[in-house]
């Protein structure tokens, strides 16, 4: 009955989407990469397969560098990959996938909004008969998670450790001497920040941190600085630090970091989980606190050498797998310059030869392993060692 009343409300969602975005298209990416997944790109047809997954309009430099591994694992199995715009909410979700679909996807990366869209998602998928694999998230509530893992499309999941970021984002502002702070996250009911939120109370409670104030959702960088200046005049020096854990808001992170250089006299401690180029120079000059190590194009590459495995006929495992990825902490920005130089760029970590050889047909935990292990150094090593 959940699945059927949840299907009635989308589909009625849908039709308000759809009619409101006329524009969106499906690009399939070129062998050259680039902004392949942004609206324009040049249409590949040269794969004997498509796997596909729902995307933003636009790309940062690690959103293209994961569109990027994604193509050259398609590619060096024999496919490609196409993309379907979203708007990161269930209805544009179930829209995304079955318009994949529709395009003749044998297998889509998902990346749920919420659980409850993965009813939908699984039924269409299983009517179909078409793979998909969830990517950046985990399934948290346990009666959605047992009727996904019905399906026998349902390859499983690759996700960060949300709790596991949330905690060392507390006890890295700890280590930093602050006790109170204020808190920039998601909406109420985004599932990883949830997730990160649980992490960083157990923290809090661990170290004795106090938060004063929650600012949930910021539309844009503008209303999160907007929330920052307000915490300034209210609290003074009693906020002693700002923890960021997420949001969809482009860049406020590092206009977070340019608002806090100006109250530089009050030694605010801003520690976040996201970060992009211009926060290296606010990790070197200690206006950022710490951040983590980015784990996305990790994820991608996990995700999609499981879902190319099963396409292909050579999956990875009999039963839907769980790969979890480990966050570690960054204060260095020698190390942030790195992952921006040797990972985020126009090149994908493997080339098609060294998919084959290093990817394509991995077990498990060879695969886990793999993506665990590799950072800007070791992908430096590689890339000079051809």
């Amino acid at each position: 009955m959940k699945k059927k009343v949840i299907s009635l409300l989308l589909v009625a969602a849908m039709a308000v989407s759809m009619a409101a975005c006329g524009n969106t298209s499906t690009d399939k990416g070129s062998d050259n990469g680039g902004t392949a997944a942004s609206a324009g790109a040049e249409a590949s047809t040269d794969g004997d397969f498509l796997i596909g997954y729902p995307t933003a309009a636009s790309y940062n430099a690690v959103m293209n560098a994961m569109h990027l591994n994604r193509q050259t694992i398609a590619q060096a199995a024999g496919g490609d990959l196409v993309t379907e715009i979203f708007e990161f909410d269930d209805a544009t979700t179930i829209d995304a996938v079955e318009k994949l679909i529709t395009d003749g996807c044998k297998g889509i990366f998902v990346t749920p909004t919420s659980n409850d869209v993965l009813y939908n998602v699984t039924d269409m998928c299983d009517e179909a008969g078409v793979y998909f694999i969830i990517s950046m998230r985990s399934i948290t509530d346990e009666e959605v998670k047992s009727y996904v893992e019905n399906s026998k499309y349902y390859l499983g999941c690759v996700y960060e450790d949300e709790y596991q970021a949330g905690y060392m984002l507390g006890k890295a502002l700890a280590d930093s001497g602050a006790k109170d702070y204020c808190l920039i996250t998601t909406a109420s009911d985004n599932t990883t920040g949830q997730t990160r939120e649980q992490g960083l109370a157990d923290a809090a409670e661990e170290f004795g941190l106090t938060c004063l104030d929650t600012y949930r959702n910021p539309a844009d960088a503008s209303e999160a600085v907007s929330a920052v200046e307000s915490w300034i005049a209210k609290y003074g020096s009693d906020m002693q630090g700002i923890v960021r854990l997420g949001t969809q808001a482009t860049g406020d992170q590092s206009a977070i970091a340019a608002k806090l250089e100006e109250y530089s006299d009050k030694d605010i401690k801003f520690v976040t989980i996201d970060t992009d180029e211009n926060c290296i120079s606010y990790i070197k000059d200690g206006t950022i606190t710490a951040t983590l190590g980015d784990l996305l194009i990790q994820d991608s590459i996990a995700a999609a050498t499981v879902l190319t495995d099963a396409v292909t006929g050579k999956p990875i495992s009999d039963d839907p797998v769980e790969l979890a990825l480990k966050y570690s902490v960054i204060t260095d920005a020698d190390e942030l310059q790195a992952y921006f130089d040797y990972m985020a760029v126009e090149e994908p970590i493997y080339n098609k030869d060294e998919v084959k050889a290093n990817l394509l047909g991995l077990d498990v935990a060879g695969l886990e392993d793999l993506c665990n292990n590799m950072t800007a150094l070791s992908v430096k090593e590689l890339h000079e060692s051809r």
